[in-house]
């Protein structure tokens, strides 16, 4: 049998209490449609609606072969970058945040093994930058593509 997500095995950062690029507010209302969706196609309350929509998205997942795990942890990563006073984020109209090759350094995959952490998966990929190590994957491939992605954001914010 595998193993139980506790609270000791997954951290979700808090609110930072920020809203860098002005969308936070349009993310939670694309939320609250999808918990009326499932509200309505289920049946179930507003109290149970959410853990109903994961489980279901966890099914979701393995059918279409998916790391649910993996995917919530980098959910968790943009909750705390889309919420913190920085964010990682600037406004619309700014300039990039770096050029590419300073975002190139920025963003690392480590292969297994070449990274240390305490309270990292074994045998995964870490990505980091300035600040850590950010996110973990299974897939090296998921790995570079996490770093493609968190380079794009720098240089187009």
């Amino acid at each position: 049998m595998s193993e139980m997500i506790t609270a000791q095995t997954i951290t979700v950062p808090t609110h930072g209490g920020h809203d860098p690029d002005g969308e936070n507010t349009n993310r939670a209302n694309w939320a609250e449609g999808m918990i009326q969706e499932i509200i309505t196609c289920t049946g179930t309350d507003r109290d149970t609606a959410l853990r109903d929509g994961l489980a279901g998205l966890m099914h979701w997942a393995h059918r279409e072969g998916f790391d649910f795990g993996n995917e919530l942890r980098v959910a968790c990563n943009f909750f705390r970058d889309e919420t913190r006073e920085d964010g990682g984020w600037t406004r619309p109209d700014s300039k990039p945040l770096l050029d590419l090759d300073a975002a190139l350094e920025r963003w690392q995959v480590h292969e297994p093994g070449m990274w240390e952490n305490d309270t990292g998966p074994e045998d995964w990929h870490a990505v980091s930058n300035d600040d850590g190590i950010v996110a973990y994957f299974g897939d090296p491939a998921d790995a570079y593509r996490h770093r493609i992605t968190m380079i794009n954001r720098d240089l187009n914010p």
